[in-house]
């Protein structure tokens, strides 16, 4: 408690350590907000360029066939019916190996 008091009796020098951290955080809020206007004015002219970028290649024909044929294809192997369309198909080419193999080897012997 006698240290609190020896503290709170040299209230000058309390003012003048308030008043210089107040100093270093107003200018550390200025050097802060001195860059956030930077970084806004950098995303603005980034968002310009990639927006602008963006609409060139929506216009370009060969982007848009390629976007078609993705979504096509994507269409496509996402598809669990067309497997079992080929299934059959599989089977019988796997009978026709297995027949064909047994041929060769009786004619080698």
């Amino acid at each position: 408690m006698q240290d609190d008091i020896t503290k709170f009796n040299n209230l000058d020098n309390i003012k003048r350590q308030a008043d210089r951290r107040k100093q270093q955080l107003q200018i550390e809020k200025s050097t802060i907000s001195q860059r956030k206007h930077i970084t806004q004015i950098e995303l603005e002219t980034l968002q310009t360029q990639f927006n602008t970028l963006q609409n060139q290649l929506q216009s370009n024909e060969t982007h848009r066939e390629l976007m078609s044929l993705e979504q096509k294809l994507s269409t496509l192997l996402l598809s669990p019916s067309d497997d079992s369309a080929y299934e059959h198909i599989k089977t019988r080419v796997l009978q026709l190996v297995s027949h064909h193999n047994q041929w060769l080897i009786a004619r080698l012997n």
